[in-house]
């Protein structure tokens, strides 16, 4: 059974990037919905701070979005005298660091379309959709055995993707198109529960409407760019289960991968 480990930052903690974000980790992870549940679970002990997940390549993940945010409109000289590691700089910098990052998210000139993400993925193959359609059916395979948990207090869980900006490969989507894709999957009722060094997560709540779904898989097909029958599958999917994952990465088929053992 899944079990979260909470962090116990002033007896002798490694520093990193998120620190003062970072609850814990999920260990004995043997079921994606006993992810869910503890997700759940958090979300309620923890409010009204908002959970994050770090879902798969955590190293990867934390690496890209470190090269992200040294680049317009996130870059910042917050603590830039000070060591990086330093306990100083975890408690006086990161926080003001992660809400430069939330304030910019908010920023209308910086915002993309759904237009935009489906630019990047003008190139998706039939090994990328079947990724997809993978990832959806058993999720389990392409997530870290271990998984990092943050936390931090934000508007919507949409601006929480502030705790680890993503999307630094110029063919994969940015920060502002991982955005755009957040917020779509938000107006049908999916909460985003965090990303990957390539997905995005997302859990169904009770504001889904199964009539609107249609109108959903239509925005996720442009996106994505599905015939009619990979439609009609993705639908399929998103009806049973109660979660979602996208791809913000350039080639959803480097996932495939997980599936091989």
């Amino acid at each position: 059974m899944a079990t979260f480990i909470n962090y116990d930052i002033e007896e002798n903690r490694d520093f990193n990037s998120q620190a003062l974000q970072g609850l814990g980790h999920i260990e004995n992870i043997k079921d994606w919905q006993e992810i869910l549940t503890t997700y759940q679970k958090l979300k309620e002990q923890y409010a009204p701070r908002r959970i994050f997940l770090i879902l798969e390549d955590e190293g990867q993940a934390n690496y890209t979005s470190g090269h992200r945010s040294h680049y317009e409109p996130f870059d910042n000289e917050f603590g830039i005298e000070l060591d990086y590691d330093s306990t100083e700089y975890q408690t006086a910098c990161v926080p003001k660091i992660i809400q430069h990052y939330a304030k910019q998210l908010k920023n209308k000139e910086y915002h993309k379309t759904l237009e935009d993400c489906s630019a990047k993925m003008a190139l998706i193959d039939e090994d990328d959709l079947k990724a997809l359609l993978l990832c959806n059916q058993n999720s389990l395979p392409i997530m870290d055995k271990e998984m990092v948990v943050l936390a931090g207090e934000f508007e919507s869980e949409s601006l929480k993707l502030a705790l680890l900006i993503n999307g630094y490969f110029s063919a994969d989507f940015d920060p502002f198109e991982n955005l755009a894709i957040i917020e779509m999957m938000a107006d049908y009722g999916y909460e985003f529960i965090g990303l990957g060094a390539s997905i995005l997560g997302f859990v169904k709540t009770d504001k889904f409407d199964e009539i609107k779904l249609s109108e959903l898989i239509d925005k996720i097909g442009f996106v994505y760019h599905f015939d009619d029958e990979v439609k009609t599958q993705f639908k399929s999917l998103l009806l049973q289960n109660n979660y979602a994952i996208l791809s913000y990465g350039e080639s959803p088929s480097e996932l495939l991968g997980c599936y091989d053992s």
